[in-house]
């Protein structure tokens, strides 16, 4: 075997090992990424499990306390309406004005004047 073939056997062993060290690498992310999605797969069984619960206690609730959930999921949904129209009538346009001043007045309405 000439030097020039010993060189070259020599660099093909040591990229050998490097690709055998990135390969372990590999795999050690690999089962820790297998790990962390087992890991969050629990955490979103058990919160499911805890919000069906909570919802099965939500049915046992009585008619006022319904009513109350029904007012606050009211009061979100306003509240995503005038988000936007807000911001807009920054700029004092006067339709968004009108617009604001009637959210303002229903929201008076929900839960009571200032």
């Amino acid at each position: 075997m000439s030097d020039t073939d010993m060189l070259y056997m020599a660099s093909l062993e040591k990229r050998c090992e490097e690709l055998e060290t990135r390969i372990a690498e590999l795999e050690d992310k690999h089962w820790n990424e297998c790990r962390q999605i087992a890991h969050y797969e629990d955490e979103l069984k058990t919160s499911d499990r805890l919000l069906g619960k909570s919802m099965s206690q939500c049915v046992d609730l009585d008619t006022e306390a319904w009513k109350h959930t029904a007012e606050k999921i009211e009061l979100k949904v306003l509240l995503g309406e005038i988000r936007p129209v807000l911001k807009r009538a920054y700029f004092a346009d006067p339709d968004d004005t009108k617009l604001a001043n009637v959210l303002y007045d229903k929201i008076n309405d929900l839960i009571g004047r200032e």
